[in-house]
C-alpha cells in the first residue's frame, strides 16, 4: 500500500511495529504514525519526530482507584455515586513531543513509588483486597504500582495477581483460591472472557464486593466498571489525526486481537 500516508496503531504493540516496518521500507518520517497506549519505542519516536503523538490510558489509576474504592466499600461501607451504566471512567491524556519527557518522568516516578510501597511491611490485621489482571503484560505493572501505593495510603493490604495462564480458567482458579482463603474483603478483576465468566463473577459477588477494571462483564453482578471510555479515546485519537492531517489523507489502522 504505497499510497498510505499515515499508520495508526491501536494498543501498545502496534505502533512500534509500524515504525519498524517504515524503517525497513526506508519511509521513516515520510508516513505519519499515531499510537494508542504508550511504549518506550513510541515515546522515543515522538521525541525524535517520527511519531505524531499518543493517546495514553492511565493503568496506574486502574490499580490505585480500584483499591481506593474497594476500601471505601468494604471497610467504610460507602458506595461511590454511579450513573445508570454503573461505569466510572478513568481519564486519558494526549502526549505530544513537548510532553514526552515530563510524562516519562511521571511514569517512572509512579513505578518507583509502587515498588517501594510493595516492599513496605503491612500489619497482619489490616483489611486485604485483591486485583486480578486478564493476562501477564507490562501494561499491568503500572496498575500494580497504583495498587500498592493506594494500599499504603489507605492502610490496607494488597494481593496483586497476574493471570500468567492468560486463560479464563486461569482467572477462575485465582478467584477460587482467593475466596477459599477467605482473607480478601473485595476483588477487582479485568475480565478475560465476559460471556463465559459471568457466572464466576456472580458467585464471587455473593461473597465479597467485586468490581471490574479495564475489561467489563456488564451482565454480571459486579458493582461497577472502572476503566477507559474507548469511544471517547477513539474520538481523541481522531482529533489528533485531524490536527496533524487537516486536509485528510489515506490512513491505515492496526487493531490486533
Amino acid at each position: 500500500y504505497p499510497e498510505v500516508e499515515a499508520m495508526i496503531g491501536l494498543w501498545a504493540y502496534n505502533a512500534p511495529q509500524c515504525l519498524e516496518a517504515l524503517k525497513d521500507a526506508d519511509k521513516l518520517g515520510q508516513v505519519k504514525v499515531f499510537s494508542l497506549d504508550e511504549d518506550p519505542v513510541v515515546l522515543d519516536a515522538i521525541k525524535d519526530g517520527y511519531c505524531e503523538g499518543v493517546i495514553v490510558q492511565e493503568p496506574y489509576l486502574f490499580g490505585y482507584d480500584a483499591i481506593r474504592y474497594l476500601k471505601k466499600i468494604g471497610v467504610d461501607d460507602k458506595m461511590p455515586e454511579l450513573g445508570e451504566d454503573k461505569n466510572i471512567p478513568v481519564p486519558i491524556r494526549t502526549i505530544l513531543k513537548d510532553d514526552v519527557e515530563e510524562f516519562r518522568k511521571n511514569v517512572d516516578g509512579r513505578l518507583a513509588a509502587g515498588k517501594a510501597a510493595k516492599g513496605a511491611e503491612v500489619p497482619a490485621d489490616v483489611p486485604k483486597f485483591a486485583f486480578i489482571t486478564n493476562v501477564a503484560d507490562p501494561f499491568w505493572s503500572h496498575a500494580e504500582a497504583g495498587c500498592y501505593v493506594a494500599g499504603k495510603e489507605f492502610g490496607v493490604a494488597v494481593e496483586f495477581h497476574m493471570n500468567n495462564a492468560a486463560t479464563p480458567a486461569g482467572q477462575n482458579m485465582i478467584v477460587e483460591n482467593i475466596l477459599n482463603n477467605g482473607e480478601c474483603k473485595g476483588i477487582a478483576i479485568s475480565v478475560l472472557n465476559p460471556a463465559n465468566q459471568t457466572e464466576m463473577i456472580n458467585n464471587a459477588a455473593e461473597q465479597v464486593p467485586v468490581i471490574t477494571c479495564d475489561s467489563d462483564a456488564p451482565d454480571s453482578k459486579r458493582l461497577f466498571f472502572l476503566g477507559t471510555d474507548n469511544y471517547q479515546t477513539g474520538r481523541e485519537l481522531g482529533k489528533l489525526i485531524k490536527k496533524s492531517m487537516p486536509e485528510g489523507g489515506k490512513i491505515m489502522l492496526y487493531v490486533g486481537k
